[in-house]
């Protein structure tokens, strides 16, 4: 699968240089669902990065961001987390590290208002 990803990717970035203003058009959306299940996607911190700007928008999904440091490492897991234009976190996260940081990312509520 992650052969697959990694070769549309280039295909479609060749077209996208090809295009008028550097941009594929329709865009296209990679909806990796599950993608830290799989083998490891090489290029996905670059993709989070840059592939906005060609019109490629990627959607990884993952169970925690521990399972992308697994698979990425903890430098491109952060590369991913910190690419990610909107993060849902979903219930089921455990991992007081990253409890922690998310914690001091929200910051804190003032309910006596």
């Amino acid at each position: 699968m992650a052969a697959f990803i990694e070769d549309l990717v280039e295909v479609v970035r060749t077209l996208a240089a090809t295009s008028p203003g550097a941009r594929l058009d329709p865009p296209l959306l990679l909806a990796l669902d599950e993608i830290g299940n799989l083998a490891p996607l090489p290029s996905l911190p670059t993709l989070m990065a840059e592939g906005g700007g060609t019109g490629i928008t990627t959607l990884p999904v993952l169970q925690s961001m521990a399972q992308a440091r697994v698979k990425w490492g903890n430098d491109a897991a952060g590369a991913i987390w910190g690419a990610s234009m909107v993060k849902i976190i979903l219930g089921g996260g455990s991992n007081s590290r990253d409890l922690q940081d998310l914690a001091a990312l929200i910051g804190d509520r003032d309910d006596t208002n």
